[in-house]
């Protein structure tokens, strides 16, 4: 039964999310929206980075962020960049609906 009222309580924030998004695309290039919204985002995982790097948050830890190769690396800029593309989409089509 718990996971109905988590269900709906996702529900809820993502609606919230998608009115937010929406209001900040009404008078603003969808660029800069973009933009900002990847920043503050990736701002949430610089201490992360940091710490695990300096040894401050263990390997065992939920939180720690490993090192990776080059191969890796280059996965993940081939997965941001599909992300990037369906989120340019998404939010030029945002900006345009009604």
């Amino acid at each position: 039964m718990i996971w109905l009222f988590l269900t709906i309580f996702s529900a809820f924030f993502l609606g919230i999310y998608e009115v937010f998004k929406k209001h900040a695309l009404r008078d603003n290039a969808v660029w800069l929206v973009l933009l900002y919204s990847t920043f503050s985002s990736a701002l949430v995982f610089l201490p992360l980075i940091g710490f695990s790097k300096s040894g401050l948050i263990e390997a065992g830890s939920l939180v720690y962020i490993p090192e990776i190769t080059v191969k890796e690396h280059l996965l993940i800029l081939l997965k941001t960049s599909i992300v990037l593309t369906s989120w340019i989409f998404s939010y030029f089509s945002l900006k345009y609906l009604p």
